[in-house]
């Protein structure tokens, strides 16, 4: 059996770092993931070169991050997570989070200032975690389709 999960979600200011929001499962995380974790949000907020999206792996897990409106999210999911769906599930994240609080993200100066918006990654969380859902396989078939 592999475990196959999204382990914890991030969202960061592109320009300064700040932590905007975060799932509060980030328990789950170790030091040494935390530590990469954030030396990967330093190195996006340093460059000049902002992949939309783009991938990150280390021996057991994978940090998928979507780059989008000066904001950077980021899913820390089991390497053995489909990358698509957990593309799919940071583009569902951004959506909703803009819809929010798009306007608020230049003017904020204290961390974790939407950290509200943890319920609604986790009731995203719960319907991505099960890749067998029909819901996610009809996104995989049709992310399939596209290429």
């Amino acid at each position: 059996f592999f475990a196959m999960s999204i382990v914890s979600t991030s969202i960061t200011r592109l320009c300064d770092g700040l932590q905007l929001a975060a799932s509060v499962d980030d328990g789950q995380l170790n030091a040494k993931q935390k530590n990469e974790a954030k030396a990967i949000i330093k190195q996006l907020t340093t460059s000049s070169n902002h992949p939309k999206l783009h991938t990150i792996e280390d021996q057991s897990h994978r940090y998928n991050i979507l780059t989008q409106n000066g904001v950077i999210y980021m899913a820390f999911c089991d390497k053995n997570y489909p990358t698509k769906l957990a593309y799919t599930y940071l583009e569902e994240i951004a959506k909703e989070f803009e819809m929010q609080y798009g306007r608020e993200v230049e003017r904020v100066e204290r961390p974790y200032a939407f950290i509200k918006f943890d319920t609604y990654i986790q009731k995203t969380k719960k319907v991505y975690m099960d890749t067998r859902t029909s819901r996610n396989i009809d996104k995989l078939k049709e992310d399939l389709h596209d290429v």
